[in-house]
């Protein structure tokens, strides 16, 4: 039993057509922008910045205790 297959004519899905600059433009050019948003959760935001910033403090710390050390 042979069946006659549907051969595609590309071997990559073709690209849809991507909206002109005149409709992909905003019209409102003088109205600040909005501030775009990050992907993570506001909780994981403030988990990242408390964690950054003890590594930092605790890097600078002990670059001074051992410029102090050394001193």
């Amino acid at each position: 039993m042979t069946r006659s297959v549907a051969h595609r004519a590309h071997s990559v899905q073709l690209e849809k057509a991507s909206p002109t600059m005149e409709t992909a433009r905003p019209s409102n050019f003088g109205a600040p922008a909005s501030r775009p948003t990050s992907g993570a959760p506001w909780f994981w935001q403030i988990v990242m910045f408390l964690w950054i910033t003890s590594f930092l403090g605790l890097l600078i710390y002990e670059w001074l205790a051992g410029l102090i050390k050394a001193w």
